[in-house]
C-alpha cells in the first residue's frame, strides 16, 4: 500500500500504513479480550457445581457496576480510538499487579471454601496479559498516531481520570459482592426492589 494515500477514519485522517498499524493494535487488543466472558462463566459454573447450586441462567446479567464499566468504555470509544485506549491503559495498569490479582482470587477461594479450579481461569487470564505484554499497548498504539490534536489529548485525560474513578467504585462493589456477602445467595443489587 502507498503510505501517501490518506485513509479517513472517524475523527482522524491517517496515512494508510499508520492506520493499518493502529487497526492491527486494536484488533490484537480485541482478540486478547475475546475470552473474558467465557472465563467468568467457566468460574461461575464451577462454583455453582461445587456447591450444588442450580445451573446459571442464560440471561443472568452482570453486576450493575460491571455494566457501567462497559458503558463507560463504549462512550470513550465513540470519542476517538486514542480516548478508548487511554481508558484501557488505566485498566491494564491495574493488571500489572499480577501477584496481587493472584492473591485476591486465592483469598476469595479460601474464604468461601472454593476449589482453586473456580478461580484459576481468572488468574490465568491475568498471567496471559502479562506474558503477551498486553500491558504496554497504549505506548505501542500512541506511536502509530504521532501528534494528536489538543482536544483529543484532553478528552483522553478526562476519560482516563473518570475511568479511574469508575474502576474504584467497581472494585468496591466487587469486594462487597465477593468478599463480604455469602456467595450463591445473590447480592442486593440483583434482588428486586
Amino acid at each position: 500500500m502507498d503510505d501517501s494515500k490518506p485513509l479517513l477514519l472517524p475523527h482522524i485522517t491517517l496515512s494508510t500504513n499508520t492506520a493499518l498499524r493502529a487497526g492491527v493494535l486494536l484488533t490484537i487488543t480485541d482478540l486478547a479480550e475475546w475470552d473474558r466472558p467465557f472465563l467468568f462463566k467457566v468460574s461461575a459454573t464451577r462454583f455453582r457445581h461445587a456447591h450444588q447450586l442450580p445451573e446459571l441462567e442464560e440471561n443472568l446479567l452482570p453486576l450493575p457496576s460491571t455494566q457501567g464499566i462497559c458503558r463507560f468504555l463504549q462512550m470513550a470509544a465513540q470519542q476517538h480510538p486514542f480516548v478508548y485506549k487511554s481508558c484501557v491503559a488505566v485498566l491494564e495498569k491495574t493488571a500489572r499487579r499480577v501477584e496481587e490479582i493472584r492473591q485476591f482470587y486465592h483469598h476469595v477461594a479460601a474464604q468461601h471454601a472454593l476449589h482453586d479450579d473456580v478461580v484459576i481461569p481468572l488468574i490465568t487470564h491475568a498471567e496471559t496479559d502479562e506474558e503477551y505484554d498486553h500491558l504496554n499497548s497504549l505506548s505501542l498504539f500512541s506511536a502509530c498516531y504521532g501528534a494528536l490534536p489538543i482536544t483529543i489529548a484532553g478528552a483522553a485525560l478526562k476519560f482516563a481520570y473518570g475511568f479511574t474513578e469508575a474502576l474504584y467504585l467497581w472494585q468496591c462493589h466487587l469486594l462487597d459482592v465477593y468478599l463480604h456477602q455469602p456467595l450463591g445467595e445473590g447480592h442486593r443489587s440483583r434482588r428486586s426492589a
